[in-house]
């Protein structure tokens, strides 16, 4: 009896071990793992912290970028990621950078040629795992994989060729030119029977 009770302790003690070694490595020893490969690759990005990583600082920059008013320009990224936004700054221009949400590192591309070799390579390149009912309520060419992504990325692609945006662009001049005259020639009437009030007023 006392041998059953000691291989049983013994064999439960391997498997709490075990599984408290897959706990360290899976939130500690891998991600300072991938946090060296991505230095050695000349990615720029803050040191791994236990468990939360970058999510901290993040949700802080969020809460104090959502407190001051927003500007009437058309510079909000810092105000929408005021996280990647600061990495960014920091980083040197032209740098790739990863962040770390929890013990995962996320790669933000910034160079133009790395980002089309991503897109042509898709099967190398997988996109974040989304919770299962997000994807369902929110399906689209941004969350396709695979054949799916391509075959979509196939049919939206001749839509944004250039000569079409340029058509585009000058179709929505001239509807702006368009309107414009419209304006005046609506207000110079206004105007014109304004004048003409004031002259049977003043007879």
């Amino acid at each position: 009896m006392s041998v059953l009770f000691a291989f049983g302790s013994v064999l439960l003690c391997i498997v709490i071990l075990k599984w408290l070694w897959k706990l360290l490595n899976g939130l500690w020893l891998n991600p300072k793992r991938l946090e060296k490969c991505l230095k050695q690759q000349g990615l720029v990005g803050n040191s791994y912290k236990f468990l939360m990583g970058d999510m901290k600082e993040s949700s802080t920059l969020r809460a104090q970028a959502l407190n001051k008013p927003i500007p009437f320009t058309h510079d909000y990224y810092h105000r929408i990621q005021p996280f990647t936004h600061q990495i960014l700054n920091n980083s040197c221009a032209g740098k790739n950078i990863y962040t770390w949400l929890g013990p995962v590192p996320t790669i933000l591309i910034t160079q133009p040629e790395l980002i089309k070799d991503a897109f042509n390579r898709m099967n190398n390149f997988q996109k974040q795992r989304l919770n299962p009912y997000t994807q369902i309520l929110s399906a689209g060419l941004p969350n396709y994989e695979g054949q799916k992504w391509a075959k979509h990325r196939k049919l939206l692609n001749p839509a944004f060729q250039l000569h079409k945006l340029k058509a585009g662009t000058w179709e929505k001049t001239n509807l702006n030119k368009w309107v414009t005259e419209r304006i005046k020639r609506k207000l110079m009437n206004q105007m014109d029977l304004d004048s003409q009030d004031a002259l049977l007023q003043t007879q």
